[in-house]
């Protein structure tokens, strides 16, 4: 039953890191538009923002994939480290699971350094069943950028400010163990939310267990 079960989430997975690498491609052709058609004064912060959203889901879904195939070689999100650590890394060059990476420098707030981090304990709302759900995440990305990466994954709805959901999570909360995002939206595998102190971060669940 327990391989079942583990047979199943893999299969979920996989599903959601299609779904994610969908959404890169298509907001990367939407880029190349907008840079195609931009006029001479440059474009604005919110056309920047959409022109990187695609690289955080992409990044995402390289992350995801990764972990899938971690997981599929018989490890485990228990002893998972984010680094590449022999034997336990997601990044362990010899096994090529996934590539440490950063994100863009035009999402990221007040010259945060956007490196990706980890929480296999922090939970998100209504994504799977344990504990936690094993969230890489960005932390410090734009407004803007925040803005941009809802609404190209959940449409129109999410293209204000305001929509922008809250975790009511303070940023120094995300990486500590056993966090909860809360209230939050549910069955979001992958997105932006606002911290109690205005900050804004992109996560993507590894686990969903």
């Amino acid at each position: 039953m327990k391989k079942q079960l583990h047979a199943r989430n893999r299969q979920k997975g996989f599903g959601a890191t299609a779904a994610l690498f969908m959404i890169a491609l298509i907001v990367g052709i939407g880029s190349a538009l907008v840079y195609a058609n931009r006029d001479t004064s440059g474009n604005s912060a919110a056309e920047t923002a959409k022109a990187f959203a695609g690289v955080l889901h992409k990044q995402g879904a390289d992350m995801r994939l990764g972990y899938n195939l971690y997981a599929a070689n018989g490890g485990s999100v228990d002893t998972m480290t984010f680094d590449s650590t022999a034997g336990t890394g997601l990044f362990e060059p010899s096994k090529k699971y996934a590539l440490q990476q950063k994100a863009p420098g035009a999402v990221m707030a007040g010259g945060a350094d956007g490196v990706w981090t980890w929480n296999k304990n922090l939970s998100l709302p209504a994504v799977g069943t344990a504990a936690g759900d094993g969230v890489a995440m960005v932390a410090g990305i734009t407004e803007a950028a925040c803005i941009s990466v809802n609404q190209t994954a959940y449409g129109s709805t999410y293209s204000t400010a305001a929509s922008i959901p809250a975790s009511g999570l303070a940023a120094s909360a995300l990486a500590t163990g056993g966090s909860v995002v809360t209230p939050g939206v549910g069955n979001w595998a992958a997105g932006c939310y606002k911290t109690t102190d205005s900050k804004f971060f992109y996560f993507v669940a590894l686990n969903e267990a």
